[in-house]
């Protein structure tokens, strides 16, 4: 969508009253002021380091016709900033829909699926993508995440799993521009907590698991998973993909509106105790060639032969499966585009020739990823096992 500009009347409806004399076209949003452009509105929002605020003068100087500050921190600017302020409450989280509509609500356009979890975002949104690209048609499927954005295969790196909303907002719109009809979404705690995520209009959330990571940054974890759970508290979800293998999966259930469709995933073929429905692996086959599943769901019984490596992948796939049917693809379907998947860049990737050793690179940097790993790679392998 070409940006020509919006009247702040419009953009702020709902948000902030925007007296007359003030009302004017601003042609791009910003909240790093080093890539303010004449013309643009400013945001003016706390960082991990510093604030907004901090960075009026300079926003101004380049070109900023107007800056948005939370009223809390009304007592942080001089009388002349405040010609150019305009203050709408809880800034922060309402960025990211003041966004979304200046980009033109693009995620109303697309069907939008966002992934969280400790282990696995990437390689679901990955398998999601280039199953849709098989379903649809290519190019078809965006993914926003760690291994950067863009169409499946046309990827831009970003540096965050997660960018900032504006950037997050700006990306959603070129990708629908670029003919995308879909797009899946990382989404990191950090995004979440950070409200890097709002004004996204999910249609479905997939939840991996929650293991020990990023205590750094949430202190705890419960603080941890309540992150996790802002994402399946999205107003406008229609459906919840839920590993029942993991035990955080009840606390999904207790948060997730009543309204919303919830897909169940498990390896575990006895699981009892859970009474929505559930796509089950009934059988698991790994060897060094891929996985071979044989899964049971309210639709039937069918058999995914994948080329990836790695019972943790076994998950991924099922995640990515009721993603797929939670979006209104049919079972079979589904699992006939998943048995063309390939791995994520770096995500247990092998490069092997008829030379030994085979090499496989994984992204692991959590105990919990790096135990999986070796454990995969130990029930496939024959020979000695190294960890460089």
């Amino acid at each position: 969508m070409t940006h020509t500009g919006i009247y702040l009347s419009e953009l702020l409806k709902g948000f902030a009253e925007v007296p007359a004399q003030r009302d004017q076209q601003i042609t791009g949003l910003e909240v790093d002021s080093r890539r303010v452009k004449t013309g643009d509105c400013f945001i003016a929002i706390a960082g991990t380091t510093s604030h907004g605020i901090d960075y009026i003068e300079e926003a101004l100087a380049v070109g900023a016709v107007t800056v948005l500050v939370d009223p809390r921190d009304a007592h942080r600017l001089s009388d002349e900033q405040l010609r150019n302020i305009l203050f709408v409450d809880q800034l922060t989280r309402k960025s990211g829909e003041i966004a979304h509509r200046f980009y033109g609500q693009t995620t109303a356009l697309m069907k939008t699926i966002g992934v969280t979890g400790t282990n696995g975002k990437t390689s679901v949104t990955w398998f999601i993508a280039q199953a849709i690209d098989q379903l649809v048609g290519s190019g078809t499927c965006g993914v926003i995440g760690t291994l950067g954005s863009g169409l499946f295969g046309e990827f831009v790196s970003s540096g965050l799993t997660t960018p900032d909303n504006i950037r997050l907002h700006q990306t959603l719109s070129r990708l629908h521009d670029q003919g995308a009809q879909a797009v899946a979404i990382e989404a990191s705690s950090h995004g979440l907590a950070q409200n890097r995520l709002t004004g996204v209009d999910f249609d479905v959330a997939v939840f991996t698991n929650l293991t020990r990571d990023h205590l750094d940054y949430h202190g705890d974890m419960q603080a941890y998973g309540e992150a996790k759970l802002e994402l399946f508290k999205s107003p406008d979800l229609k459906a919840a993909v839920i590993n029942f293998d993991d035990p955080f999966a009840d606390r999904i259930l207790q948060a997730v509106d009543s309204n919303v469709q919830v897909i169940g995933y498990s390896l575990n073929p006895y699981q009892t105790g859970v009474h929505v429905p559930t796509i089950r692996c009934r059988n698991l086959e790994v060897s060094v060639k891929g996985l071979r599943l044989t899964i049971e769901s309210s639709d039937g019984l069918d058999t995914l032969e994948c080329p990836v490596l790695g019972r943790f992948n076994a998950s991924n796939l099922l995640a990515a499966l009721g993603a797929l049917v939670a979006c209104g693809f049919h079972f079979e379907e589904a699992i006939q585009a998943l048995s063309k998947v390939t791995g994520a860049p770096g995500r247990m990737e092998v490069f092997t020739s008829d030379l030994q050793p085979v090499v496989v690179v994984d992204f692991a940097h959590t105990p919990d990823g790096l135990i999986k790993a070796l454990e995969t790679l130990r029930e496939i392998c024959d020979g000695q096992l190294w960890c460089v």
